[in-house]
This record gives C-alpha cells, sequence and structure tokens, in this order.
C-alpha cells in the first residue's frame, strides 16, 4: 500500500509540473479570474460576516442570542441555547461563518465538543444575501428564486436535525459572564479574519484551477456540464455560471450546488472545525445528505407555489 501510495504522489508531482509547463498560460488565466472573483464577491460579501462572527462569538453576543429562542424551537432542534445564536448566524451569515462561531463558542467552553459538531452540520449553507442577490437576481432573474433557495435551506435544516439529533438531550450549559477586553478583541478579531479570508481565497484559487483544466481538456462540454463541474468542485463558480441553464433545471442544480456547497467549500469550513478540535465527519455528512435533499425540496416547492411567483 505504501509503494502504490508513493507512486500516486510521484504522478501528482509529474503531473502538476506538465500542466505548469505546458499550460502556463490557461492556469494564469484561471487564477486572474479567480483573483477578480474574490475581489468583486467573495470579499466584500463575506469579510465583514466573519469578522462580526469572530467579534459576537469572543463577546458573548451570538451565545446570548440563543437564550431568546422560545424553549419549545431550541427542544425541536435538540440544540443547546449557547449555539442556537450560532445557527441563527450562520444561515444569515453564510459559511464558514456559522463553523467559525460554533468554534468559538466549543472553545470557551459554552457547549460539549458533540453538540457544537452537530450545531455546525446545522448552520452551514450559502449566506441570506448570496443566495438572495447573486443566485436568485443574478442567476434566475429574481430575488424571488434566492427566497425559494432559501426557503431550502430551511427545510435542509430540519431535516438534518432529525437524521443528527443526538440521542441524549444537549447539554445545556449555563451561560457565564466573563470581563472581556473589546479592545483586544476586535483587533484579534481583524487579524483572524483577514487571515481566513486570504486561506478562503487560496482555496477558491486551487479548486478553480483544478475545475478550468477538467474544462479546458473538455471543450464541447454544453452550459449544464460546464456548470456542473464548476460548481463540483467551486460553488459560486458554478452558480454563477448557471445563468443560462433553463427552467425549472436551473433551480435544480443551483439547489444542488447550494446542498452540496463543492469540494472548496468543504474543505474551508473542515479546515475551520480542525482550528478548534471539531471533527467534520457530521459536517461531510451533511452535505452530501443536502446535496439531494435540497433539490427534492426545490422541486416540491416549484410543484406548490403559484406559477406567478416564481417567474415574476
Amino acid at each position: 500500500m505504501k509503494k502504490i501510495y508513493d507512486a500516486l504522489s510521484l504522478a501528482l508531482i509529474l503531473f502538476s509540473a506538465f500542466l505548469c509547463v505546458f499550460f502556463p498560460s490557461v492556469i494564469s488565466e484561471i487564477v486572474y479570474e479567480s483573483l477578480i472573483l474574490c475581489g468583486k464577491i467573495i470579499i466584500p460579501s463575506l469579510f465583514f460576516y466573519m469578522l462580526t462572527a469572530k467579534i459576537f462569538s469572543k463577546t458573548d453576543v451570538i451565545s446570548r442570542a440563543g437564550h431568546f429562542i422560545p424553549k419549545f424551537l431550541r427542544g425541536a432542534l435538540n440544540l443547546n441555547s449557547n449555539l442556537f445564536g450560532c445557527l441563527i448566524f450562520g444561515l444569515i451569515a453564510g459559511f464558514p461563518n456559522g463553523a467559525v462561531a460554533c468554534g468559538e463558542t466549543y472553545k470557551k467552553g459554552l457547549c460539549s465538543k458533540s453538540d457544537a459538531e452537530y450545531a455546525v452540520s446545522l448552520c452551514s449553507f450559502p449566506s441570506l444575501s448570496f443566495l438572495c442577490l447573486v443566485a436568485g437576481k443574478r442567476v434566475l432573474g429574481g430575488i424571488k428564486g434566492g427566497i425559494i433557495l432559501y426557503a431550502c435551506a430551511i427545510i435542509a435544516v430540519f431535516v438534518l436535525s432529525i437524521i443528527f439529533k443526538p440521542y441524549e438531550k444537549a447539554l445545556d450549559i449555563p451561560f457565564t459572564s466573563k470581563k472581556t477586553n473589546f479592545f483586544e478583541i476586535t483587533v484579534t478579531s481583524v487579524k483572524e479574519s483577514a487571515e481566513n479570508m486570504i486561506s478562503i481565497c487560496a482555496f477558491i484559487i486551487a479548486f478553480s484551477v483544478i475545475s478550468g483544466l477538467i474544462l479546458y481538456f473538455l471543450p464541447g462540454a454544453g452550459i449544464f456540464l460546464s456548470s456542473f463541474i464548476k460548481g463540483i468542485f467551486e460553488m459560486m463558480s458554478g452558480i454563477i455560471s448557471a445563468k443560462d441553464v433553463s427552467f425549472p433545471q436551473n433551480y435544480v442544480i443551483l439547489s444542488f450546488f447550494s446542498g452540496f456547497s463543492g469540494i472548496c467549500v468543504i474543505f474551508q469550513v473542515s479546515y475551520v472545525c480542525s482550528l478548534y478540535g471539531l471533527s467534520a465527519k457530521k459536517f461531510i455528512y451533511s452535505r452530501l445528505i443536502c446535496a439531494f435533499l435540497m433539490p427534492v425540496a426545490a422541486v416540491l416547492l416549484l410543484l406548490l407555489l403559484p406559477r406567478f411567483f416564481i417567474q415574476s
């Protein structure tokens, strides 16, 4: 087994060197386009959320917010009160911010490790603004399309809570306020957010290069296949490239991308989990489930909702 692994490693190195030597212009163009994507969409839409996730988590704002949620709702999801704010924030701010908030809550001892891992699987979806403004308005032709995709994510949360709900009741650790230095927290949060943004953009560039090279060797790929390959590796590129996919296939493929999240996002959130000593297994399983679950939810909503609402 070790020899096979060594041989594959050598082959991968040689193949990478071959691509860099013989296709430098192709790779450079993909990297350039990925940097534009990061500069125009990723950083403007994500950095502030990332910063607030750090500050709100370190200053206990998110942990406190969860205690104002009705008890029956917390019980329905079997979620620690200190983590419910992370769920709400994650569903609004998108990944990896929910995972960051869960990690900070676990780091402060306000939840158990298993509860934090459970919460990460529930709160890791595209942000509300991204679904409405990019997936909805830019790709589907209206914000209502993004609202439908967001509704699919909410449905997925409740289904995942049934699948992953711990057999034991969530350990509701009492909230204890600690004295904090807001200046120190702000400076630390800005630095950590900047470092995380660099890592996220690096992930996006790396996986965009992989999907771009695959498509370069598949010049006859149609719009649907091209979008699918891009979305499998990097969700945002796949969603944007699906603009010309016809109805209702566009809703199906966008809900698939939003549920699966792309290999790039899976690596990002898994990396965040590792920073806090959390396992990403449950999160990865949730992405595989949502890749099937969200398209099914999208189809059901398209059948149930009035046609004028969908197409207006």
